[in-house]
């Protein structure tokens, strides 16, 4: 199954299999809370971008995402 990764700030990424990674999220709660807040947040900023790119129009939402580029 072809993936795709992008690494958006400095510093290290480490990779690991996906048996390795389902296997430590069942053995440590430090690990499933972390995972799970993070999932949370993506999730909610996915439901937050389509709502404003269903309530804005395009010029408005090309208007906001050009002035923060340039701030």
């Amino acid at each position: 199954m072809p993936t795709c990764v992008q690494v958006q700030c400095a510093g290290f990424a480490y990779r690991m299999s996906a048996g390795a990674l389902r296997e430590h999220f069942g053995r440590s709660d430090f690990l499933r809370r972390i995972m799970l807040l993070y999932m949370q947040a993506l999730l909610t900023q996915v439901a937050q971008t389509a709502a404003c790119n269903r309530h804005h129009s395009l010029s408005k939402h090309f208007g906001d995402t050009l002035a923060s580029a340039t701030a």
